[in-house]
């Protein structure tokens, strides 16, 4: 009798166990949770940066390949756009040294509707005008083509643009046209010692010196350029 009651109350015992253990389960699980949670939120945040970078070119690929819209686009065009505007005001300087005036300001205004921040081609604009006539008449007058240089002249743009050798060139194309020919000397040798490789300043000297009979000093500016 007394065996019986001791395994009844074994039983009891075990029965007990089971439900503490049972009962003390849960919480130990959700002790586990919470350490997974913060462990997974503290890599989230160390690695945020990195996430953050990944989940915008997700967005961006995302974009591009289901609407076929390309997020580059816009910085592409303006890339294309800002490189026409540096050839067309390239150019404009090329047809400057060919004395192709008129042609030179169309090309700085073309350089222009591509890039209006485009500063070196308004600059362009002034000097392309320099040597074109006034409305209604034929041919530039010296005076006003003087005073056009002048104000090419004056502080603030020479402080902007010092290395700027078309000036100096002009200078010398309007005192050639005078026929002071020391003078367009001097100012052909600004324009070169500013830019070296300027073909049209060695074709002008050459000129020059072919002008003033000396004709061996004309063949080294023509064999220069």
């Amino acid at each position: 009798m007394e065996n019986e009651q001791l395994l009844t109350r074994l039983h009891e015992l075990e029965n007990n166990l089971q439900k503490l253990k049972d009962e003390l389960e849960p919480p130990s699980k959700r002790k586990g949770m919470s350490r997974t949670v913060r462990k997974a939120s503290n890599f989230l945040l160390s690695q945020w940066p990195l996430i953050s970078l990944l989940g915008a070119i997700a967005i961006v690929l995302y974009i591009q390949f289901a609407f076929s819209v390309d997020y580059f686009e816009p910085y592409r065009s303006i890339s294309t756009s800002k490189q026409l505007a540096e050839d067309y005001r390239l150019l404009g300087d090329s047809l400057l040294a060919k004395q192709q005036f008129v042609a030179a300001e169309t090309a700085y205004r073309t350089a222009l509707e591509f890039d209006k921040t485009d500063t070196a081609a308004t600059y362009g604009i002034q000097k392309a005008q320099v040597f074109q006539p006034l409305p209604g008449e034929k041919y530039y007058v010296p005076e006003v083509a003087y005073t056009r240089l002048e104000n090419l002249r004056l502080e603030n743009l020479r402080h902007k643009i010092p290395n700027d050798y078309l000036i100096d060139y002009l200078y010398g194309v309007y005192y050639s046209d005078l026929s002071d020919q020391q003078d367009a000397m001097n100012w052909f040798n600004e324009a070169i010692k500013k830019n070296s490789d300027f073909t049209y300043g060695y074709i002008t000297l050459g000129e020059v010196s072919q002008g003033n009979s000396d004709m061996q000093g004309a063949c080294g500016y023509y064999k220069k350029t």
